[in-house]
């Protein structure tokens, strides 16, 4: 599972990046994710700023994985480039 330590490892020189909504859904809380870090600490820690993707929750992510298999694919994709805008144009499922 992603967390945002692991993003964290993966910054090089990005000052914005965005990160999808169920990334921070967990039940530790508002915007922490499973590891208990939340956004603020991890905007502190890396010092970028930080546009959650809301599209992209863990609804959608699930729909996703057992509609057509394709979240590790697509988790794969944000993780090597996680700057790209394209990941909040995907249309919800009905």
């Amino acid at each position: 599972l992603l967390t945002l330590n692991d993003i964290a490892l993966r910054i090089t020189n990005e000052k914005y990046i965005f990160i999808p909504q169920c990334v921070v859904e967990s039940g530790r809380g508002a915007d922490k994710d499973i590891a208990g870090v939340t956004v603020d600490d991890f905007v502190k820690k890396t010092g970028v700023k930080v546009r959650l993707l809301r599209k992209i929750n863990t609804k959608f992510a699930n729909n996703r994985l057992y509609r057509n298999g394709s979240l590790q694919n697509y988790v794969n994709d944000y993780v090597r480039n996680p700057l790209v805008r394209h990941y909040e144009t995907f249309p919800l499922s009905a």
